[in-house]
């Protein structure tokens, strides 16, 4: 018997009818086990293409035919010499049954199918051999899932079309009634920097993933006997899981690559083990849709394999050390349609001073954090595959899109609350500059972005727990939406267009050069584009802290302005970088530092130049200091008693100004403390003249002012404690010595004395501090022992802040002696308090404590010999309420 006219092109011929591979192989006890002898992905391949296919639930039993070209059959059995073929075998179909028997044993069979393997595109081959030996003997050989092309996202595959030249006539017409025709399934993939999958091998099923079975909806298939069919049917999925190996090329590798042959010719490639794929079962005949990929891509995450190698980013100089590549799910302009993305990862190399880190964005709160150091940072770039004659290419040039530093969901989709910015920073202990969304153009030794370069100052820095502040939602990077960070901005012309994108109307920023010589050995370094006589922009003013109601209130203004808060002359900043050379500076210039106080506006500006660079202390050069007009009697006072002394008033002032940071740039704790403390100046000077018994009238006064932001914090166990303050103070001392009675050398002096603190915390709120104190001075000079004095003051205290108040009354005692012209001093002094406490605990709850203190110091110093201080202090405290 032989077999008639194949229906289709590429088939060999075979006979009408329905073919099954049972499922009925025994155990050795003879038990059935279910399973077949073709394995079970070839069988499920086999009878979903002879037997019965669930997609076609209408047809019971398909009627493909059997693939037997010839039987010959006698009274002992069927004798067959019959090798079918399909050379046309599109996706998960059979492409040979051969089948060797004499007299009704199987001598030789061979079963052979053909599918492809997502998402790579790689066409595969499975065959399962059977043959008899001599002893009766049969043996199985399965070959695995072999490869037959490589991995470039060619999804070609056949449909079939009536056969014009069939001219329907007898059954022994020759021709076939369908012919084969080429057809590719369009996916929207775009590889980025990852070109193909080469030289596949080991290909192994697997049961670490589990198998890929859904319904989707398809728009286009294909019949039963292959030809296209435009009518919407659902259809089940059927994938099995495999890990393989293969080369994979990488464009711009510079180390980990080996050269190899593959069919296109010797290589620069990256061999990589394990990569993970999935084999079509079913449907027949046509490969997956969109849906279909991106349901199978979102159930897993990601598809890829692990790599090691060094690339330069599209010959920017950007080096990268990637660790392994997958293929992802992403979205198309209108955010609706899938596209499917491959992304490189790995870690950036960074330039060597250690300033430089990488960073992400979340944009829906704006928060920054560190990137793990494990994190595999991935590289992506548009430009889809389509179909070129033979082969494959991609649509756009590299030279007209940009690679960049991003997520694969965002390849197109337009920024959503989902979004994650990826970035640089470098760090110092005065300042950050985050470049977010870093983006390379083919050949431009240039980091560029879609985004401008944030900036934040020393201090911003203290106003912030993270790694750099938070720069709000969404992605309008302006100073006013920013509020923690300065947008750079040169001479307003941002954005621009770089001319090789021009085209695309793609707007960038030029953010830094990338370079890559250093003494002539490789080095990875950035340099901000920046000329230094241009300056960047910068906002009016920055809150620091506020308390509200006037309480207490620390904000920088970047304008110099007058007492009456009108501008004379803007505020600028210079800032640069060269990792290259391990250089950057930052000069911000007309920088003021502004406190309120107690209703007092402007209480006190510091203001001047903020100067910082690479291997040298930030400085504050010469800063001015500005008083509140309220504090003008207390300035002037000063003022006079120094005009009345020897010194320069000024230059004292400036002095006394003390500024503190602790701002590292590997730690997330900044602090800030800002103070001013004008020493006690005292009329008559000299202290000879101060401490001669025949002064009249003596005087003394001293000021101090300051604010302090996250101060250190205390090691207690109340958890209020622990919370970081900011906070101010205002504190003004005066004494007054009025002769009263004058003997000889023994002099009565009238003694009033007064401090005065005023302050505000973000813990305790704001507080007065009141000590007001009058007694008697008697001061004696002898002609050898020099003078002696004895001082007796009684006074009180008063504190009051939220919900404490404490009332003292205090005597002091003090006796002081200088002999031998100042040679030997002798200091002795004792002093006595008593304190009334009530504190508030809350719910209406009170405290009420008494205190008793005293304290008994003594000085001895002999010329600069001796020199011997002792201080001892009792006290005793009891609640009494």
């Amino acid at each position: 018997m032989d077999a008639g006219t194949p229906l289709r092109e590429g088939d060999s011929q075979m006979f009408m009818g329905t073919t099954v591979q049972v499922n009925n192989i025994l155990d050795f006890l003879g038990n059935e086990t279910g399973k077949s002898t073709l394995g079970g992905s070839v069988t499920e391949i086999f009878n979903r293409e002879f037997f019965y296919d669930s997609n076609y639930p209408f047809e019971l039993y398909k009627q493909r035919g059997v693939p037997v070209t010839r039987m010959d059959l006698s009274g002992y059995g069927a004798n067959m010499y019959s090798n079918w073929l399909n050379t046309k075998a599109a996706v998960a179909e059979t492409s040979q049954a051969k089948f060797d028997v004499m007299m009704g044993r199987c001598s030789h069979e061979i079963i052979q199918v053909k599918s492809i393997l997502y998402p790579w595109a790689i066409k595969v081959v499975r065959t399962i051999t059977l043959f008899r030996v001599s002893s009766g003997y049969v043996y199985r050989f399965d070959s695995g899932w072999r490869a037959e092309s490589d991995g470039k996202f060619d999804f070609r595959y056949y449909v079939y079309e009536d056969n014009p030249a069939f001219p329907g006539g007898p059954p022994e017409n020759p021709e076939p009634q369908l012919i084969g025709v080429e057809k590719s399934a369009e996916f929207p993939i775009h590889p980025g920097l990852i070109k193909g999958l080469f030289n596949v091998s080991n290909i192994i099923e697997t049961n670490e993933v589990a198998p890929f079975n859904e319904n989707v909806l398809f728009e286009e298939s294909v019949d039963q006997e292959g030809k296209e069919v435009n009518i919407p049917q659902n259809f089940d999925i059927s994938l099995q899981p495999v890990y393989f190996d293969a080369d994979v090329e990488i464009e711009g590798v510079t180390a980990g690559m080996q050269t190899k042959p593959t069919a296109e010719g010797e290589k620069a490639v990256v061999p990589s083990s394990r990569i993970l794929g999935f084999v079509q079962l079913g449907p027949k005949g046509f490969p997956l849709n969109n849906t279909a990929l991106k349901l199978l891509v979102q159930r897993q995450g990601t598809i890829g394999g692990s790599i090691d190698c060094e690339v330069e980013v599209v010959g920017s100089s950007q080096k990268m050390r990637f660790s392994h590549f997958d293929f992802n799910n992403s979205f198309d302009e209108n955010g609706s349609d899938p596209v499917f993305c491959l992304a490189g990862r790995g870690n950036v190399l960074l330039p060597k001073d250690g300033s430089w880190s990488m960073v992400k964005h979340e944009r829906a709160n704006g928060e920054v954090s560190p990137v793990p150091p494990n994190f595999g940072i991935p590289v992506i770039r548009p430009g889809k595959v389509i179909k070129d004659g033979e082969g494959t290419k991609i649509d756009l040039p590299v030279g007209t899109v940009l690679t960049r530093i991003a997520e694969p969901l965002e390849l197109f989709r337009q920024p959503v609350n989902g979004t994650v910015n990826y970035g640089f920073l470098q760090s110092t202990d005065t300042q950050k500059a985050l470049l977010l969304t870093p983006s390379f153009q083919n050949g431009v030794k240039k980091l560029l972005s879609k985004t401008p370069p944030l900036f934040v100052d020393a201090f911003r820095i203290v106003n912030t727990k993270g790694i750099f502040p938070n720069i709000g939602a969404g992605d309008n990077f302006s100073a006013q939406t920013l509020g923690e960070a300065i947008l750079m901005k040169k001479n307003g012309s941002f954005p621009f267009d770089l001319n090789a994108l021009k085209d695309l109307g793609q707007d960038v920023f030029e953010l830094m050069d990338v370079q890559d010589t250093l003494d002539g050995i490789k080095e990875q370094g950035l340099q901000l584009l920046h000329n230094p006589e241009e300056m960047f922009d910068l906002p009016t003013e920055f809150e620091l802290i506020d308390v509200g109601e006037g309480n207490f209130r620390i904000y920088i203004e970047y304008d110099k302005k007058d007492k009456n808060g009108n501008v004379e002359e803007p505020g600028s900043l210079d800032f640069d970088i060269n990792s290259v050379t391990e250089s950057w500076k930052s000069k911000m210039n007309n920088i003021g530092l502004v406190i309120d106080l107690a209703g007092i506006k402007r209480l006190m500006t510091i203001r001047g130049n903020w100067d910082s660079e690479n291997g040298k202390e930030a400085t504050y050069p010469k800063p001015d200091l500005e008083f509140a007009p309220a504090l003008d009697p207390l300035v002037d006072l000063l003022e006079i008693l120094q005009s009345l002394q020897e010194g320069d008033y000024g230059a004292a002032v400036q002095n006394g100004l003390q500024l503190a940071m602790s701002n590292k740039a590997g730690s997330w704790e900044y602090k800030f403390e800002a103070s001013k403390e004008i020493p006690v100046i005292r009329f008559p000077i000299p202290d000879a003249v101060y401490n001669d018994p025949n002064t009249p009238f003596k005087l003394e006064a001293g000021l101090k002012i300051g604010a302090y932001f996250n101060a250190a914090l205390k090691v207690t166990t109340d958890a209020n404690e622990l919370l970081p303050s900011a906070g101010g103070v205002l504190g003004f001392y005066g004494r007054l010595s009025v002769m009263c009675v004058s003997i000889s050398a023994a002099t009565i002096y009238a003694i009033g004395q007064a401090d005065v603190d005023i302050a505000a915390d973000t813990k305790l709120g704001p507080s007065l501090r009141m000590k007001f104190g009058f007694g008697a001075q008697i001061v004696v000079g002898l002609p050898v022992a020099g003078n002696v004095s004895v001082l007796f003051v009684v006074g009180a205290e008063i504190f009051i802040a939220e919900g404490i108040v404490k009332v003292s009354a205090f005597l002091l005692f003090e006796g002081h002696a200088e002999i031998l012209g100042g040679i030997v001093s002798i200091t002795i002094r004792i002093e006595a308090k008593g304190t009334y406490a009530r504190k508030e605990l809350g719910g209406g709850d009170t405290r009420t404590d008494l205190q008793c203190q005293v304290t008994f110091g003594l000085d001895i110093s002999i010329a600069f010999i001796i020199n011997i201080s002792f201080t001892e202090s009792w006290q005793e405290q009891r609640r009494i309420a």
